[in-house]
């Protein structure tokens, strides 16, 4: 049941998507980069018409790695792909252990600390939203 909601959110999502291509709306659409969302073929069929932007939350000053994809049409969005190098297991931000997001810490799931966008990752999308909009580029 959660996974037919999920595809029919999917489907929707896809159509405003194609109306932004037509309309040259700027739109984003993210979501972790392994997710299976970017294996559905109604969105893989829009992937031509955009540009991909991978980034890691620790590039942005969060605890967790996180590997993302951004989907990006009439936008310019690819000075927030930062991806992580890690050396002898520490990231190549930070310096240090990356905080894995599994299990529970105080009853929370971990994975719930992962869902927030890193503070410094929302300055840098306003910045390049804001930059793209005076510069015409969107």
């Amino acid at each position: 049941k959660r996974v037919d909601l999920g595809n029919k959110l999917a489907i929707l999502t896809c159509y405003y998507i194609r109306q932004c291509i037509k309309y040259r709306i700027p739109c984003v659409l993210e979501n972790p980069l392994t997710s299976r969302l970017w294996q559905l073929p109604p969105l893989q069929a829009l992937m031509r018409y955009g540009v991909e932007v991978n980034f890691d939350h620790c590039q942005f000053e969060s605890r967790f790695r996180k590997p993302t994809k951004l989907l990006c049409w009439n936008i310019e969005m690819l000075s927030l792909g930062k991806r992580c190098l890690p050396t002898a297991g520490l990231c190549s931000q930070q310096h240090r252990p990356h905080e894995r997001l599994v299990g529970t810490s105080n009853g929370e799931f971990k994975t719930a600390w992962g869902a927030q966008y890193p503070p410094n990752f929302a300055r840098a999308c306003c910045k390049q939203i804001l930059r793209s909009v005076i510069n015409g580029s969107t």
